[in-house]
């Protein structure tokens, strides 16, 4: 009896089959033999870290409602602004008075500035108490004007990190940055690099992140 189409192509498929479980375990195994060992960043808690919320009067050289106005340079108001939800300001020492009425508890409507060192040491203060490891400090252009700004986020990041006993990496976030390729480099080994020195600068392998 001659074989039929029908068991010829269950063959094929069993065959194929097969085959593919066994490429997919080698894979596995060859994946999980290539895995990096536990370090700053694998097998840790890492959170994003963006530090762009500036007032007008905290000393940023932005000088702006930085990430606060639709129109930067007035204060935040029902017909001015990109708020998306209202942060809770209760531990924050210092907070900007914006164009709003008061709140519903009858606070005065204030935001905080990410350029206010303690801002920062009480997100990483959070990240303590949270059993959270790691900052990504998301670095954006700072080619522009925006640079002198986040030049000095890097710093008031590597202060909260060393105070609270957390890691901290630069992480280029390159949106929009279309001289990203040349202008990283040259960032990177002008400035960012230094921080590199510091006991809270994450490393993986012994390499900095």
């Amino acid at each position: 009896m001659g074989v039929t189409r029908r068991a010829l192509l269950q063959a094929a498929i069993a065959v194929t089959a097969t085959g593919a479980v066994g490429a997919t375990q080698t894979a596995l195994a060859g994946s999980a033999f290539a895995a990096s060992s536990p370090g700053d960043v694998v097998g840790k808690i890492t959170v994003g870290y963006q530090g762009w919320f500036a007032c007008i009067g905290d000393g940023a050289p932005i000088n702006a409602w930085w990430h606060w106005s639709a129109n930067a340079g007035q204060a935040p108001s029902p017909s001015n602004t990109t708020i998306v939800a209202w942060p809770d300001v209760r531990d924050y020492a210092k907070t900007y008075q914006t164009g709003y009425a008061a709140l519903g508890n009858g606070q005065p409507a204030k935001l905080f500035s990410s350029y206010d060192q303690q801002t920062v040491d009480t997100h990483f203060l959070w990240m303590q108490q949270n059993s959270i490891d790691t900052a990504a400090l998301q670095r954006f252009n700072p080619t522009g004007g925006e640079g002198p700004t986040r030049d000095a986020m890097a710093a008031k990041v590597r202060s909260a990190a060393e105070s609270h006993g957390r890691k901290f990496y630069i992480m280029y976030d390159v949106s929009d940055w279309t001289t990203m390729q040349s202008d990283i480099k040259t960032d990177w080994t002008n400035k960012m690099k230094a921080y590199t020195a510091s006991p809270a600068y994450a490393t993986q392998n012994g390499k900095p992140v």
